[in-house]
């Protein structure tokens, strides 16, 4: 771990020398123009054409390099899903650089994150979304210390009518506990994206991205009370477990990859019709080590997403946009014989585990500019999304439906050396539908279920503001600060909290 943390801060700084070398020392007004710039609400509108990175040559007009020092804290009231805890604590330091030159674009990042998730229960398990249902986890919990390296870079090049892009990125986390029960969980994640696009007319261009990824996980538990441990189960969805290897075997890992393809179109300027199209397909298997390397389960994740917008750009500017996902998780037992030398011989397999969740949203976008030093902006939208999960044998399912909208608005102003931005947000979910098919006589291995469907199955409504400043200094550097506030409340009485503060160098 030690060795890792030094990796991870060479890497933050490293890509903040590389950004330095990269940009001349530019004046006030040019700096932080390049910075209302980026902060353009119509270039973060529709985002799937840039999913390609051969098409973030033009992503953005200018270079610019960011270094952050931020604080993130999370709070609830009672949790809301117990396998992912009741709050948060992370620091975090980060570089983002983009450099944009004639016929090629480079860009990059590094960060460091450390901090606690508070109250993990009835997951000993890493990276539990990307994972679920089959998690490592026990009734007792706690807190779970975390530390996590994140590397990322890419580049784009033209070749007159043709653009070729590649992307590459690197996670590596580990998540531990000095108290019993103790987990100790290495992960690696590595991603590799190449991309082309070449003119389709004069004004629109055509892309394809091909993606690739490697994902292992060591998942590792242990106990030094020699008073007794609670029971550890390898869960199965909806409360079940693999029965016949609960309670000693704690030495797992995961083994996984996945690929995936994206389709793009978009205008060549800022204006105009952009659409995507994308499938990815996740596959893992978890492996109990400590009984020669026994596949237990078999996860098969189906991702798809389509986006469909048209943005106009100008000092009146606005867009509107159709975005559909949809997420098919299947989970596959291995079943095997009487063990002969410690070795479990498989013969057969059964899908037990399925889970659905669609998501269709309808946008619009629409802002003007007074100035080269002020705008507004208003980003309306609704929806639908659904979560339905079921096992088969014993059959059990939970099926929830809500429908959405919210209100998103913003201000940035610019005088001088000063920068302001401005942002706010109000949505509303409403439940259609909240039912479950469980057991009569509810076991505790059921808790988390119950709950994510008492919490998630009602009203709830979200709040969040967003406040920024810049400061440009006479070294030709920016400093900022940025406080970002949420909270969540439901119709129970529950409620959630979020605060992230930063503080950032711009250059």
């Amino acid at each position: 771990m030690a060795r890792m943390k030094w990796i991870g801060c060479l890497g933050v700084l490293l890509c903040a020398v590389a950004s330095l070398k990269a940009v001349p020392v530019m004046d006030s007004v040019l700096l932080l123009s390049r910075i209302g710039s980026v902060r353009q609400p119509i270039r973060h509108f529709a985002v799937m054409p840039y999913e390609n990175p051969a098409m973030r040559l033009d992503r953005y007009d200018a270079t610019l390099t960011r270094l952050s020092l931020s604080g993130y804290y999370a709070m609830q009231k009672e949790a809301i899903q117990l396998q992912l805890g009741d709050g948060a604590v992370f620091g975090q330091v980060d570089a983002l650089a983009f450099v944009r030159k004639k016929q090629f674009s480079l860009w990059g990042g590094a960060g460091y994150e450390n901090g606690r998730k508070r109250d993990v229960c009835f997951n000993e398990t890493s990276d539990y979304e990307r994972l679920y249902p089959y998690v490592m986890g026990d009734s007792v919990g706690g807190d779970l210390a975390s530390q996590t390296y994140c590397f990322h870079g890419g580049f784009a090049y033209t070749f007159g009518r043709v653009l070729l892009g590649t992307e590459a990125a690197f996670r590596a986390a580990f998540e531990y506990r000095q108290v019993d029960p103790r987990p100790l969980n290495t992960v690696s994640d590595f991603t590799l994206k190449i991309g082309a696009a070449m003119d389709l007319t004069d004004d629109y261009l055509t892309g394809i991205s091909l993606k690739a990824g490697r994902y292992k996980q060591t998942n590792g538990l242990k106990f030094y009370n020699e008073l007794g441990v609670p029971n550890v189960l390898h869960f199965t969805g909806l409360g079940t477990d693999y029965y016949r290897f609960r309670g000693s075997k704690y030495g797992t890992y995961y083994n996984g990859y996945d690929v995936g393809t994206d389709f793009q179109l978009r205008h060549k300027g800022k204006y105009g019709w952009k659409a995507g199209l994308a499938y990815d397909y996740a596959s893992v298997t978890k492996i109990i080590s400590e009984l020669n390397e026994l596949p237990l389960t078999h996860l098969a994740v189906h991702e798809m997403a389509a986006e469909l917008a048209y943005e106009s750009e100008g000092k009146r500017f606005w867009g509107v946009a159709l975005q559909v996902e949809n997420s098919l998780r299947l989970g596959t037992e291995n079943l095997f014989g009487d063990a002969a030398n410690n070795v479990y011989p498989q013969i057969a397999s059964a899908q037990q585990y399925m889970a659905l969740q669609p998501q269709i949203t309808c946008k619009g976008l629409y802002g003007k500019r007074f100035s080269s030093s002020q705008e507004w902006h208003l980003e309306p939208f609704v929806g639908y999304r659904a979560h339905h999960e079921s096992y088969a044998s014993p059959a059990r399912s939970v099926s929830l439906a809500h429908v959405f909208a919210s209100m998103r608005g913003g201000w940035f102003y610019t005088k001088g050396k000063w920068a302001l931005q401005m942002d706010g947000m109000v949505r509303w979910d409403a439940p259609v539908k909240a039912s479950a098919q469980m057991p009569a006589l509810p076991t505790v291995w059921d808790t988390p279920v119950y709950v994510f469907l008492r919490e998630e199955g009602q009203h709830f409504t979200t709040l969040r503001a967003k406040a920024a400043v810049w400061f440009q200094t006479q070294m030709g550097l920016a400093l900022s600060l940025a406080v970002d506030y949420e909270v969540r409340l439901y119709m129970s009485g529950n409620y959630a909290h979020m605060l992230d503060c930063s503080l950032g160098l711009w250059f």
